[in-house]
């Protein structure tokens, strides 16, 4: 958020808001930093914002992003920062001004950012000297390593041009970035180790769910974040406390389902004046297409290609960055198969997109969403294996794992966990889609070096078990459970060949 600094009675004060606080210890702590520098010491009162109107009538607008966040990021040590410095100076008169771009290090020592170089260095000195102007999204890549720690990063001016800071006109803004030292390759490391994982994303909300995964020794937990519910919605902080280690203290990946080809309308994004398709008629907004083809009730396959749709995602307060923000490492990706709906592909032509092509561009922005936040976030696409005939170097980098359902037994959308048709079914394995057909394409990605993760529905034990042989002897991670993944499954996977 932007900041003014300044008055005689050395306060700070918040433009264009109508937030209220006592103090920003971060900013008592950064002009403490300024006295060790031989520039000034103050401290930071909040004050009114009519108080301090007098001082200028119009004041500049200054934004500084890190990996496009406005207030947090994370990064890892070998670096991968990038600032983005915003300003308006709107209808203001001033001709001269110092520019600040000062970065405060873990260890509380402050550098200032040299153009001519390139880098932060030590010290404290403008990183210009003359007129305001406008900056719109100007981008500034941080070079080498970066200490472990919390690392501020501020952007501002002041209006009186004498290389000092001057508290009475300076205005600036502050991001955070948290470095730490995990490699990046550690989630995927961990992702690649997992011979075996759980998909639960109903009935959360009921007593104990939680417990009884949380006694589990699954590494890996797919799981459905509850806090965006219109309607009886649950804690997903807590949810992810509870299941963050296993039993004997290891860390697990928990990955958040979410499903980005179609609308919900239990969900919190779905307003009002919303109104679902009908049969083949479009919805409102238009984007919404068609009805769910598998008979889940409140599902709507959407023109994911549609900026309002993917606003819901990637914007700033979209939900993956949200998602990334409470812990989960990953997103596991429903209804990528949006691109073969031929009411979608209607769409897409009519569009004048490629609807495949789209679909891969609208899983890099995801990915991209949750790695602003999280550098080593996972991506896991489920099902539409023949993607990667469009192009498969680019989809294949653009994820981590495969996740593919039925390649031996469907349930019925919709049904209850103790319906007879939650499992057992094949009526969805003909030509291109026949088991060996599948496991053939499964390969393709196998060969790539990712891993696939199937899950099939049985209700029969029998079923489950000749799963489980085929699918090991495929090299897939497989689980068996029922269609409507409300419950720990029932036939998990023996332990006998997991390769562990």
């Amino acid at each position: 958020m932007p900041w003014k600094a300044g008055g005689t009675d050395i306060s700070v004060v918040v433009y264009g808001g109508t937030m209220g606080f006592a103090s920003d210890m971060r900013i008592v702590d950064f002009f403490h930093r300024f006295l060790f520098l031989g520039a000034f010491l103050f401290f930071c009162v909040a004050g009114e914002e009519a108080g301090a109107s007098s001082l200028r009538s119009v004041s500049p607008l200054i934004i500084i992003k890190a990996n496009g966040m406005s207030e947090s990021a994370e990064a890892f040590s070998s670096g991968g920062v990038t600032l983005e410095l915003d300003l308006d100076i709107r209808d203001s008169t001033e001709t001269a001004a110092d520019w600040w771009l000062v970065q405060m290090l873990p260890s509380g020592s402050v550098r200032w950012y040299n153009p001519l170089s390139g880098m932060f260095e030590p010290d404290l000195f403008p990183t210009h000297q003359g007129k305001p102007m406008n900056l719109s999204s100007v981008p500034l890549e941080i070079p080498g390593a970066l200490e472990v720690g919390e690392h501020r990063f501020y952007f501002g001016i002041d209006f009186v041009q004498d290389g000092k800071v001057d508290v009475s006109t300076l205005y600036f803004d502050i991001v955070t970035v948290t470095v730490t030292e995990q490699p990046s390759a550690r989630r995927k490391e961990r992702l690649l180790a997992a011979e075996t994982w759980m998909y639960q994303i109903q009935g959360l909300d009921e007593d104990g769910a939680v417990q009884v995964l949380a006694e589990t020794d699954y590494p890996l937990l797919v799981l459905e974040p509850g806090h965006n519910f219109l309607d009886f919605s649950y804690e997903t902080k807590e949810m992810l406390t509870a299941l963050r280690e296993t039993p004997d203290g290891e860390q697990r990946l928990l990955i958040a389902y979410i499903d980005v080809g179609q609308a919900e309308d239990y969900r919190d994004y779905w307003q009002e004046d919303w109104v679902a398709p009908e049969g083949t008629n479009p919805g409102k907004p238009d984007f919404l297409v068609t009805v769910d083809p598998d008979g889940w009730s409140g599902n709507y396959p959407v023109a994911y290609w549609d900026s309002r749709w993917k606003e819901l995602w990637l914007g700033e307060s979209g939900i993956v960055g949200e998602l990334a923000r409470m812990g989960f490492d990953g997103i596991y990706l429903d209804w990528v198969e949006a691109y073969d709906d031929d009411h979608v592909r209607l769409a897409a032509e009519e569009a004048g997109v490629e609807p495949e092509l789209e679909m891969i561009k609208f899983i890099e922005e995801l990915g991209l969403a949750g790695s602003k936040i999280m550098p080593d976030f996972l991506v896991i696409p489920q099902n539409a294996p023949y993607l990667i005939d469009t192009d498969g170097d680019r989809y294949t980098a653009a994820v981590d794992a495969l996740a593919v359902e039925d390649t031996w037994f469907h349930g019925n959308g919709d049904a209850e966990w103790d319906d007879p048709g939650a499992g057992d079914l094949q009526e969805r394995h003909d030509d291109e889609w026949s088991t060996e057909v599948r496991l053939a394409k499964y390969k393709e990605y196998q060969d790539r070096g990712l891993p696939v993760f199937s899950v099939d529905y049985c209700i029969d034990t029998d079923n489950a078990a000749l799963v489980y042989r085929e699918a090991r002897e495929a090299g897939l991670r497989p689980l068996v459970t029922r269609v409507s993944l409300s419950q720990l499954t029932v036939t998990p996977p023996p332990l006998e060949g997991m390769g562990q």
